[in-house]
C-alpha cells in the first residue's frame, strides 16, 4: 500500500514538473515574461550581494569635508590689479562698539600704483594714497589714542628704498550701521639702507607666527613703540628699526649674509630689555635687543625656514621658550634666548610646512605641531621635549601652508592647486569641517582672528581671504551642508559613486541598501496579501449562509474605505516600522485580490469534476485544496507579481508623501524630497535618478512577468505554439 502511495507521489510529481516545463517554455518565450525575468534576477543579485558592497549603517553621515562647503562671504573682483599679493588686516573701534574691519592691499589701476581699503563687510574698495614705485612691502598695525578713545591704522609700504607710513582714520555710522575709511595724513621718508627687503614687524602689534596675521592689540602712545624691517644696499644688508609715531630711523645694524625672515619677540613684555628682534638668514640666525644690541648669532647646520613663535610667548618671558622651524625631514626646537636647537621629530618624508597651536601656558610648547608631507599630515604631540606622532591625515593635495586659528583648528592649503581645508579636530580620522579648490594659484590664505573681546562684536566679519586672480575671495570658517556630485575619491579618501545628498549620507549605501528592503517589502506584503485572499474567497465563493456573507461583507467595507486615511490610522496605531508596513499594505490589499478569486473559485464549484468528488463524499478541505486551489496556481501567480510590485508602489508613493518611516533605506525614501523640488532634480539628478529608475524597473519586471504569466493562463492570447 505504501509502495502505491509513493509511485502515485511519483508520478505526481513527475507530471507537475512535466506541465510546470511545458508552461514555463510558454512563459520563456513571451517576449515580455522574458524581459520581466531578466530584471528580477538582477534585482535579486543585487540584494543578495547588498553586504558586500555596502558596509555599515546606510544613513551613517560621511565625513563633513566630504560634502561640506564653506560659506563664501564675498567673491569680489577687484577694480585694480593687486601687486605681489601683499596683504594687511586690521581693524578699529570706539568705546566698546567694533566700527570697522578692513583689508589693506597694494594695487595697480590705470598704470599708477596705490593702496587701497577693502571692507570684506560691503565689498568696497577705498581708494587711500598714491605710491611712486611698485609696492613691495606692506604692513598695517593700530595705535590707540588714551585721549580721544580712538584708534588709529598706521600703514606702512615700501617701493625699493623709499618707505610710505599713512595714518588712516576708521568712522562709524550707527544709524546705518557702516563704517567709512579716510587718509589723515601721510609721512615720506627713504629708507637711509637701500632697498626694503622684507615685510615689517611691530613691537606692539601681534604677528603670531606670520606677519601677515594680525590680531589688533591696541597700542598706546609710548616712545618704545617701534617698527622693524630689513633692507639692502651695495650688497650689504640691514635690520633698521624706526620710531612709529613718526617713523624716525632710531637705530640700523649690518648683517653678515642675506637675510630671509624678521620676527619680534615680546610683545607683551612690560620690560623692554627682554624682548627680542630675531632674524633668519640661510642656515643663520641672529637675535638683537630692542635697543640693538646682538644678543647671539648662532649657525646651523641646516637652512631655516619660517620661525614659528607661538602667541603665548609673546606675553611673558620664560627661558623655556622655544620657536620651532623645520629643514628636510626634521622638525627643530631653537631656544630664543640662547639660540641653541635641537632636532625634536624626524619625519618619514620631506616636510613642506609646519604649523603649531598656541602654547599651552607662557612657559610650556604647544599642545599641537601639525605637520605635512607630500602625501600626509601628521598632528604631533609633545612628550618629554620630543615630538610623537598622534594622528596620521591623509589628504588628496600637498599641503605647503598652515596657518593655526583658536581652540586647537588650523588652516591648511596648497596655495599652487588653490586647495583650502579647514582642519577642526587633528586628533580623529576625519578631522576636516569643510573642503573648497579653486583649481588655480591663490595666495596664502590670510586669518581674520578675531581682535575682539567677548562684549564687542562685529556683523559678517571675515574669516579667510585669499586671492584668486583679480578676485578677492572671502570665506567664513564656517561650512554648510552641500551635495556632492559622484565622485571616484572624497578628501577622506572614500568612494561615492552616486554622490552625497545634503545630510551628508552616501547615496550608493542608501541605494544598494533598499534592494533587499524593497524586495523583502514587495515579496511579504505580495504572498502575505495572496494568502489571505485565498482563504477568504475560497470561503465566500465556496461556502453559502451567515460565514460567507459575513466575510463578503468585510471585504467590501474595508475595500470601500479610501486607502490613504486607513493608513495613516492603522500606521499612528501600530507604528510605521517595517514589519508593520508589511501587514498594513497586506490588511489593505486582500480585499481586492479577494474580489477578483471570489469568481474563480464558484466558476471552478460549479465544475463536473467539483460535483463528483461531492458526489464521493470527498470532505470539504479536501476538494478545496486536490480541486479548487490547483486551478487557480496560474492565476495566483499572476496576482502575486501584480501584488508584489504594488506593494513596494505603495510603500514608495507613502515614504514619498512623507507618511512612512525613512529610517529604513529604500528607493521610496529616497525620492522623499521629489514632489516640487524641481530645483534639485535639475540641479543634483544623482540624488534622484537611482531609485526613480530602480522603482520603474521593478515595478515594470512585474508588469511583464504578469504579462507572460497571463500567455501562460490564456493560450487564445498566442502563448502556445
Amino acid at each position: 500500500m505504501n509502495n502505491n502511495k509513493i509511485l502515485i507521489f511519483k508520478n505526481n510529481m513527475k507530471f507537475t514538473a512535466k506541465n510546470l516545463h511545458k508552461q514555463w517554455k510558454v512563459f520563456y518565450r513571451s517576449r515580455y515574461g522574458k524581459v520581466g525575468f531578466y530584471i528580477l534576477m538582477v534585482f535579486i543579485v543585487i540584494s543578495l550581494l547588498a553586504p558586500v558592497l555596502v558596509h555599515g549603517n546606510p544613513f551613517a553621515a560621511i565625513p563633513t569635508e566630504d560634502y561640506f562647503s564653506p560659506i563664501q562671504e564675498m567673491n569680489h573682483p577687484l577694480n585694480f590689479t593687486a601687486v605681489n599679493s601683499s596683504y594687511a588686516i586690521t581693524s578699529s573701534e570706539y568705546g566698546t562698539s567694533a566700527v570697522s574691519y578692513y583689508l589693506f592691499m597694494p594695487g595697480l589701476a590705470n598704470g599708477t600704483y596705490s593702496i587701497y581699503a577693502i571692507s570684506p563687510k560691503n565689498a568696497s574698495s577705498t581708494y587711500l594714497f598714491h605710491i611712486d614705485g611698485i609696492p613691495e612691502n606692506l604692513y598695517a598695525f593700530s595705535v590707540f589714542n588714551s585721549t580721544t578713545g580712538i584708534s588709529q591704522e598706521n600703514l606702512m609700504v615700501s617701493t625699493n628704498n623709499t618707505i610710505y607710513m599713512g595714518n588712516v582714520v576708521c568712522s562709524y555710522n550707527s544709524l546705518t550701521d557702516s563704517s567709512s575709511v579716510h587718509m589723515s595724513n601721510m609721512i615720506k621718508t627713504r629708507s637711509t639702507n637701500g632697498e626694503i627687503l622684507s615685510d615689517y614687524t611691530s613691537s606692539k602689534t601681534y604677528a603670531l607666527s606670520d606677519p601677515s596675521i594680525i590680531s589688533s592689540q591696541f597700542l598706546t602712545s609710548s616712545p618704545l613703540s617701534y617698527v622693524y624691517t630689513l633692507s639692502e644696499n651695495n650688497s650689504k644688508y640691514y635690520v633698521n628699526t624706526f620710531y612709529t609715531s613718526n617713523l624716525t630711523h632710531y637705530w640700523s645694524r649690518e648683517i653678515s649674509v642675506k637675510p630671509t625672515n624678521l620676527y619680534f619677540y615680546g610683545q607683551e613684555f612690560e620690560n623692554p630689555s627682554e624682548t627680542r628682534i630675531i632674524i633668519t638668514a640661510g642656515d643663520n640666525i641672529y637675535s638683537y635687543n630692542y635697543n640693538g644690541t646682538l644678543e647671539y648669532n648662532e649657525k646651523y647646520n641646516f637652512t631655516l625656514s619660517n620661525l614659528i613663535i607661538p602667541s603665548d610667548y609673546q606675553i611673558y618671558p620664560s627661558h623655556k621658550n622655544d620657536a620651532f622651524t623645520f629643514a628636510g625631514k626634521d622638525v627643530y626646537s631653537i631656544n630664543i634666548e640662547t639660540g641653541e636647537n635641537k632636532v625634536i621629530y624626524s619625519s618619514p618624508q620631506m616636510i613642506s610646512a609646519l604649523g603649531t597651536s598656541a602654547a599651552t601656558t607662557p612657559t610650556e610648547p604647544p599642545s599641537i605641531f601639525m605637520v605635512s608631507t607630500a602625501t600626509n599630515v601628521y598632528s604631533l604631540g609633545m612628550n618629554n621635549g620630543n615630538l610623537s606622532v598622534a594622528n596620521t591625515i591623509k589628504v588628496p593635495f600637498g599641503v605647503n601652508n598652515i596657518k593655526y586659528y583658536t581652540s586647537g583648528t588650523f588652516l591648511l592649503s596648497n596655495t599652487t592647486s588653490g586647495d583650502i581645508i579647514y582642519l577642526i579636530n587633528p586628533s580623529i580620522q576625519y578631522p576636516f569641517s569643510w573642503h573648497a579648490s579653486l583649481n588655480r594659484k591663490i595666495t596664502a590664505p590670510v586669518l581674520f582672528n578675531n581682535p575682539y573681546p567677548e562684549n564687542k562684536s562685529l556683523d559678517n566679519a571675515p574669516a579667510i581671504a585669499v586671492l584668486s586672480g583679480k578676485n578677492l575671495i572671502v570665506y567664513s570658517f564656517e561650512g554648510q551642508a552641500a551635495v556632492l556630485p559622484p565622485t571616484s575619491k572624497t578628501l577622506s579618501g572614500i568612494s561615492l559613486p552616486l554622490g552625497a545628498n545634503n545630510a551628508g549620507n552616501n547615496v550608493w549605501t542608501i541605494f544598494i541598501d533598499s534592494f533587499p528592503t524593497d524586495l523583502e517589502v514587495g515579496f511579504a506584503a505580495g504572498i502575505i496579501t495572496i494568502i489571505i485572499s485565498v482563504v477568504v474567497s475560497m470561503v465566500i465563493g465556496y461556502y453559502s449562509g451567515i460565514l460567507s456573507s459575513f466575510w463578503e461583507t468585510v471585504s467590501l467595507a474595508i475595500f470601500l474605505i479610501p486607502g490613504l486615511p486607513l493608513f495613516i490610522v492603522l500606521a499612528t496605531i501600530l507604528g510605521p516600522t517595517l514589519i508593520n508596513l508589511i501587514l498594513i499594505f497586506s490588511l489593505l490589499g486582500w480585499p481586492f485580490v479577494t474580489f477578483s478569486l471570489i469568481g474563480v473559485v464558484r466558476s471552478i464549484k460549479s465544475r463536473v469534476f467539483v460535483e463528483s468528488a461531492i458526489v464521493s463524499n470527498l470532505s470539504t478541505t479536501k476538494i478545496l485544496r486536490r480541486h479548487i486551489l490547483p486551478n487557480m496556481g496560474t492565476l495566483l501567480v499572476y496576482l502575486t507579481s501584480i501584488n508584489i510590485g504594488g506593494a513596494v508602489a505603495a510603500v514608495s508613493t507613502y515614504e514619498i508623501l512623507g507618511l512612512a518611516p525613512l529610517t529604513i533605506p529604500t528607493w521610496g525614501g529616497m525620492l522623499n524630497g521629489f514632489l516640487g523640488d524641481y530645483y534639485g532634480i535639475s540641479k543634483y539628478p544623482w540624488i534622484y535618478v537611482p531609485a526613480l529608475l530602480a522603482l520603474t524597473l521593478f515595478i515594470l519586471a512585474f508588469i511583464f512577468i504578469s504579462r507572460g504569466i497571463d500567455e501562460v493562463a490564456n493560450p487564445r492570447l498566442g502563448g502556445r505554439k
